[in-house]
């Protein structure tokens, strides 16, 4: 019986994750981010404005010199409870040694994970970062 109701509790907790997609443009100085969560999980939900000010304290990208790289919010939609957070990243370099540090929402669950993938040059990679995460380096 003990068995069966940690099952149970694993069965219906909800998962805690965001998504993002990293894909540099052709121009190797800009760059298209989609991030994605879900709504009821994500603090500033719909609204733009609010959206911008957390992703800048939550997740960043900064370039092998210590420069933060710039993320302009393009569009915010959602769809079956997800929120999509369509940005452009300017880069004046190259991708690679670009360091990702990405916190969202970790300030709110303790078994929080956030998966990135960046695909560039035909590969995708994959960073996995959780609560406490350093940043990790592209390519």
């Amino acid at each position: 019986m003990l068995i069966l109701a940690l099952i149970s509790g694993l069965v219906t907790h909800p998962i805690h994750t965001t998504s993002a997609t990293l894909v540099p443009g052709p121009d190797r100085v800009s760059g298209r981010l989609v991030v994605r969560a879900f709504l009821e999980d994500f603090p500033p939900g719909r609204d733009s404005g609010a959206a911008v000010r957390y992703l800048a304290d939550r997740l960043t990208l900064t370039a092998p010199g210590g420069r933060r790289l710039p993320m302009v919010l393009g569009r915010v939609t959602e769809a079956s409870g997800v929120v999509s957070l369509e940005m452009t990243i300017t880069n004046g370099g190259p991708w690679r040694g670009v360091l990702v540090h990405n916190q969202l929402m970790c300030e709110r669950f303790p078994d929080q994970v956030n998966l990135m993938q960046v695909k560039q040059s035909g590969r995708t990679i994959t960073l996995l970062f959780s609560p406490g995460s350093r940043a990790q380096p592209i390519g």
